[in-house]
């Protein structure tokens, strides 16, 4: 490992003239003292203004720019045999258009870029060899369409800023992207012109798709008729501001892995009919993920399962959060829901409940789920007490505690003692 802050005009000579057709990859973190830069532009100069052709085998790099005085180094890191380059950090974002243009006119044949640019946009059309793309930050509706132009793009990751997005200025776009490589798209738009052309491009090929919006409700029709346009698509993250009925229109026969945050259903307490529609919506769904990545707010009891699962029956892995205020056995009679023969995997990634609740639930779970060998429990909490709220106000958060390792691993071995166990019918 170089450690550029050490690297005098001799260390550097040495290296150059022996060691540099050897590097593969480097990854430089800024800044560097102004020493230092100053001993690469100088070096630059002796060594014709282009340190990178000392360093020719090049393929991938990570460049962190965060101000005026690491321009230098870009001789000493661009060349046509890079592959790879990160732009993930810098200060003055004046900068990054500018490194853009360097990257299109001295590394041609890049096809994987990250890039960070808060508050300037980027034009992508000149990297006709892009496979991959991150972007966080402005994107305008025009630069989105130029990204058509990277015709052998395939997949693009896009993180609109909303703060930073001069919507007012935008000019509406009428043509229609196509990206004819494209096999998975993530994005977090804000903008309504970014969002509405997205919606209007092609993806023949498009087998995976993330959607992100959370400050406002987007337009499902033109959502749905978007992803239904994606024969092949497979794997479905949708992360929104939606009621429940909204949700039961974006349906995809084909989706094998569907994953749903909804901001709408983690506002209010769950009913125990929130996700029947999962099933009818996506028979071919095998694995299934609600809520990850937020923390619930409310109430989500165990009924949801019971009305869950009958309607999908491949199902192989589940994940999701359950706050469980009151619990028996005897409850679930009223569901006469059958067990869930497929599923292999279970995951809780938050399990309240009370302590005296615990181990019949564990019964519940082992009769519903009798061959899930995979069971896991990330967060596990004891509700204490429920703070009830103030005349005509809002119903508090319950107290809980972290229930103990021991206490975990006791109620995870619970289930797989239930499961080898002769359990009774839930119907006697």
């Amino acid at each position: 490992m170089l450690d550029l802050e050490e690297m005098t005009q001799e260390r550097w000579t040495f290296f150059l003239q022996n060691y540099s057709n050897r590097v593969r990859s480097l990854e430089v973190d800024f800044p560097l003292h102004l020493d230092s830069l100053a001993l690469l532009k100088k070096l630059s100069e002796t060594f014709g203004g282009r340190l990178g052709s000392g360093i020719s085998t090049l393929d991938a790099t990570h460049l962190e720019y965060r101000d005026n005085h690491s321009t230098p180094l870009i001789d000493l890191l661009l060349g046509p045999n890079l592959r790879e380059i990160g732009l993930p950090n810098y200060a003055n974002t004046l900068l990054v258009p500018i490194l853009i243009a360097e990257i299109k006119r001295r590394a041609p044949h890049v096809i994987k870029l990250t890039v960070m640019s808060i508050d300037r946009s980027i034009d992508y059309s000149g990297f006709s060899r892009l496979r991959t793309l991150s972007h966080v930050g402005i994107i305008s509706p025009s630069d989105y369409l130029a990204l058509s132009n990277c015709q052998y793009l395939q997949i693009l990751r896009v993180e609109e800023w909303a703060d930073q997005s001069p919507t007012s200025t935008w000019l509406p776009i009428t043509a229609i992207p196509i990206f004819p490589s494209l096999h998975e798209l993530r994005v977090h738009v804000y903008s309504t012109q970014l969002e509405d052309l997205i919606f209007r491009s092609i993806t023949p090929c498009l087998q995976t798709v993330a959607f992100r919006c959370f400050n406002r409700q987007l337009d499902v029709l033109a959502f749905s008729l978007f992803f239904h346009r994606c024969t092949f698509l497979n794997d479905l993250v949708i992360e929104l501001n939606l009621p429940r009925e909204e949700l039961a229109k974006m349906g995809h026969g084909n989706v094998r892995r569907l994953r749903i945050d909804n901001w709408e259903y983690m506002s209010r307490d769950s009913q125990d009919d929130e996700f029947n529609w999962i099933g009818p919506s996506y028979p071919e769904v095998r694995e299934l993920t609600l809520g990850c990545g937020a923390h619930y707010r409310k109430r989500s009891e165990w009924g949801i399962l019971a009305s869950l699962l009958p309607t999908c029956n491949k199902l192989e892995k589940l994940s999701l959060h359950l706050h469980i205020s009151t619990f028996t056995l005897s409850d679930v009679t009223s569901f006469n829901t059958p067990p869930l023969l497929s599923l292999t995997t279970l995951r809780l990634q938050t399990l309240q409940i009370g302590t005296t609740f615990v181990d019949e639930f564990a019964q519940y779970l082992a009769m519903t789920f009798p061959n899930v060998s995979t069971f896991e429990v990330n967060k596990f909490y004891e509700t204490l007490i429920t703070i009830e709220p103030p005349e005509g106000g809002i119903q508090g958060n319950p107290q809980c505690r972290l229930f103990s390792e021991e206490e975990k691993e006791l109620f995870i071995g619970n289930f797989h003692k239930y499961q080898k166990a002769e359990m009774p019918s839930r119907m006697d």
